[in-house]
């Protein structure tokens, strides 16, 4: 697949969620992103219609109602270390992070807030993969939805 198919995809579910596909990545990632990960939680997108969704933390393996027959998701927690350039970033107490590569301190706001920024930006390949799969598998569903 290349770009252009993809970004075509991508155009579909704008259309069809009303809302631009860079801002349903941050809403996803901001839900997503958190310094203690339980990964027994995951994140849910569920899609009932067109421009009716909605995204919430759901404990792994619950039984979701899927009322109409809509489109489900889940998209995995990720934590600040699971985004590119925060690997060297380590707690060292009192709510401080350190970044040992460049000897900057970061409160833990502070950290979820740059985390975010860059993942936001496309620098976390665990959440990239999960929304490119995530975009493919929804527009399956469309397609066929519009066959019907």
């Amino acid at each position: 697949m290349d770009l252009t198919e993809f970004e075509e995809m991508e155009k579909k579910i704008e259309e069809y969620l009303g809302v631009k596909i860079d801002d349903l990545r941050e809403e996803i990632l901001r839900k997503a992103l958190i310094i203690d990960v339980d990964y027994c939680r995951k994140v849910h997108l569920s899609i009932c219609g067109k421009g009716d969704y909605s995204i919430s933390i759901i404990q792994s393996g619950a039984q979701i109602e899927n009322y109409g027959g809509g489109f489900s998701y889940e998209f995995s927690m990720i934590t600040p270390w699971d985004v590119n350039g925060f690997e060297s970033v380590h707690y060292i107490g009192n709510s401080i992070y350190i970044d040992v590569d460049i000897n900057e301190e970061f409160f833990e706001e502070e950290l979820l807030y740059e985390a975010l920024n860059s993942a936001i930006n496309g620098y976390c390949g665990k959440f990239e993969d999960e929304f490119k799969e995530f975009v493919i598998e929804f527009n399956e569903y469309i397609m066929k939805k519009e066959g019907e």
